[in-house]
């Protein structure tokens, strides 16, 4: 049966110690209280990967959002159904607890707002990242999408794959993730999931959220079109979007210019 890994946490890097040095025992008590404060009220980021399902390409964006934020990121199973209503599912049953934000990456932004439509408690504010609401190809319509098969992802080489996904500009530290994804995602789940994005509409959902929602769009994303972003703001005009210089790539390409936004905007909604 399909089911959604929970990645483990990543350690922030920087967390808030007792003192060191000559610190005396009410300065260590006045700092663990602190933090034990701290992370009472730090919200949590639910993180959900882009296409190929694993968050590995998460990495750079979580290295730099610091410690305001816990990230909690999210895989989903290689085997199995690739729905979007059965990840929805799969999700929102590893919902953290306290206050939370949800960010979808390219694939999983209708993920993150079915979920939303969901009401879950705790949420706060949807980020949606070079993502969509319906089909993202003006090329491909979405009644060829039974034309997406396996081998058509098995035979790409990571340096064409990079080369697609960041217009001719990826770096080592991209063409390494990506060919650590590669290791790990299966092209039957690629696969599946590129057809499901050919056939999602999540228009109406879009329409019933009442949350705050921040959307990151890359300058030059070749994958995701400016029409993707135009679509969402037709339905919400009040979506608040931030124009990144990168490609499809964003978090990857750009991490500390994508972290200050969403941690800008995660200030003002909590």
């Amino acid at each position: 049966m399909a089911h959604l890994q929970r990645r483990p946490r990543v350690p922030m890097t920087r967390k808030i110690e007792a003192f060191v040095f000559r610190a005396g025992t009410q300065e260590r008590h006045a700092a663990k209280l602190r933090r034990g404060h701290d992370e009472m009220n730090r919200a949590s980021l639910v993180m959900l990967p882009g296409l190929d399902g694993t968050g590995i390409m998460f990495r750079p964006i979580v290295d730099e959002l610091g410690s305001e934020v816990d990230p909690i990121v999210m895989s989903y199973n290689q085997e199995g159904t690739c729905t979007y209503n059965a990840l929805t599912d799969l999700v929102a049953d590893s919902l953290p607890q306290n206050d939370f934000f949800i960010l979808g990456e390219s694939f999983s932004g209708p993920i993150a707002i079915k979920l939303a439509d969901r009401k879950p408690k705790g949420l706060k504010g949807i980020i949606l990242c070079a993502t969509f609401i319906s089909n993202p190809s003006a090329l491909i319509p979405a009644f060829f999408s039974f034309l997406i098969r396996a081998p058509l992802f098995y035979i790409w080489p990571v340096s064409v794959k990079a080369a697609v996904l960041t217009g001719g500009r990826a770096n080592r530290q991209i063409r390494g993730l990506i060919e650590e994804t590669k290791r790990v995602s299966t092209s039957k789940a690629l696969a599946c999931r590129t057809r499901q994005a050919l056939q999602v509409n999540v228009s109406s959902e879009l329409e019933r959220c009442d949350y705050p929602i921040l959307y990151l769009k890359g300058a030059r994303d070749l994958i995701v079109g400016s029409r993707n972003l135009r679509a969402i703001k037709k339905i919400k005009e009040n979506v608040s979007d931030v124009t990144i210089d990168s490609s499809h790539l964003v978090l990857q390409e750009a991490p500390r210019d994508a972290a200050q936004e969403i941690l800008k905007f995660i200030r003002t909604a909590t």
